[in-house]
């Protein structure tokens, strides 16, 4: 089983999911990308792909979103503004999980519905 597969697994049983593996082109654009972070980058772009994909399949867009992230012309971003995003995409996900209703959000991200809020604020989370 390569990384990326392996990575799979571990964030599908993280996240509940259920995740049957990536498409044609989001598997050759991982094999095109530099890595210059190696493998805990590569674990980073898996778990940001499980967490915002719905289908049961990553799709390029999801991969390349994660990607272009971490690669915005070779910089790497400040770990704070990582961070964030991060969390805006989480939290997004949440959401929808549960209808953009935020105290169920909050209850199933363990956190305050008043923080949830907070966050949502600070991140500038609209629902689209």
């Amino acid at each position: 089983m390569d990384l990326s597969h392996y990575f799979l697994e571990i964030y599908n049983k993280k996240n509940n999911k259920s995740i049957k593996g990536f498409s044609k082109k989001s598997l050759d654009l991982l094999k095109q990308y530099k890595w210059p972070g190696n493998v805990r980058e590569l674990q980073n772009i898996i778990e940001r792909s499980v967490i915002i994909t719905e289908n049961d399949m990553i799709e390029i867009d999801a991969v390349d979103g994660s990607v272009s992230s971490l690669n915005e012309k070779d910089e790497i971003k400040n770990l704070k503004d990582a961070i964030n995003d991060f969390k805006k995409d989480y939290i997004i996900q949440s959401l929808n999980r549960n209808g953009w209703n935020q105290t169920k959000t909050a209850r199933m991200l363990e956190i305050q519905r008043t923080y949830l809020a907070k966050l949502i604020k600070e991140l500038k989370i609209e629902k689209l």
